[in-house]
């Protein structure tokens, strides 16, 4: 009589022929598979799990995926996968996502991160861009502190020459500033050839606080003296020196060239 040899039950709990293990169970995920082969585990997620419980690494530089969103070109290296942080620049990597994101508090406007309570080109929305002198303050296109709106126009009526204390109130024209909102006269400047007083009398009526620059265009030497005394430049060479004198006073200067005694002028500050 000829006994037939038993065939093998995987999950009978006997480990018999060409079973590797048997837990009584045909469960994967227990250390022993459904077909009673040892399960390999975590250690061999990224290599090859043979039946007898050998594990093969994949070759290093191998593709893998470490499951992070953060990561990016994940390989293989000593039989673990690693990725490499993403790069975002100013942006921030959303960890559940992987994408690129602006910063809390912060818009994306055409790729670039603002924040819109302050950015004067993105003021409240993207692309609202604040002129004439605004800036962004909360969301709002404003004038800044210390400055009125003027015909659509963020200025300073305390210097603004065309808007001096109030709005539409302009200065007299050359010589005049806008100072603390009121406007004040500092002169203009004139310029006077030396040379030309040895050809002319010259007369030149100006205003107080106006500045006269004489020049010496030729090359000889020149002065610039007044007969009271009250300006004396000095030797006014070579070609193209000059020297200058602000009226503080109003009166009649006669002056003359110490060189040139025929060379006089006058100047008269009303």
């Amino acid at each position: 009589l000829q006994l037939d040899e038993p065939t093998p039950i995987c999950g009978d709990g006997v480990i018999d022929e060409n079973e590797y293990c048997d837990d009584g169970n045909t469960a994967d995920g227990d250390g022993c598979s459904s077909i009673c082969t040892i399960e390999c585990g975590d250690y061999c997620t990224w290599g090859t799990c043979y039946a007898d419980g050998s594990c093969v690494p994949l070759p290093d530089g191998s593709l893998c995926d470490d499951g992070d969103p953060t990561t990016v070109n994940d390989e293989v290296r000593d039989g673990q996968c690693f990725g490499i942080p993403k790069d975002c620049g100013d942006k921030v990597v959303n960890s559940q996502t992987g994408e690129c994101e602006c910063p809390q508090g912060q818009t994306d406007c055409s790729g670039e991160c603002v924040d819109c309570e302050t950015d004067d080109n993105n003021c409240g929305a993207c692309g609202n861009v604040c002129t004439n002198g605004n800036i962004c303050n909360n969301g709002q296109c404003e004038c800044p502190q210390g400055q009125t709106v003027c015909n659509g126009e963020c200025v300073d009526t305390a210097s603004d020459e065309n808007n001096c204390g109030a709005c539409g109130v302009s200065c007299p024209g050359e010589g005049y500033v806008c100072n603390n909102g009121q406007c004040e006269y500092v002169g203009i400047t004139h310029y006077i050839d030396i040379a030309d007083m040895e050809y002319q009398t010259l007369y030149l009526e100006i205003s107080l606080k106006d500045t006269v620059v004489w020049t010496n265009n030729d090359d000889t030497k020149h002065s610039v003296t007044s007969n009271d005394s009250n300006f004396d430049s000095g030797t006014i060479y070579p070609n193209g020196d000059s020297w200058s004198w602000q009226f503080n006073s109003m009166g009649s200067f006669m002056y003359y060239c110490t060189f040139h005694t025929d060379m006089y002028a006058e100047i008269v500050v009303v």
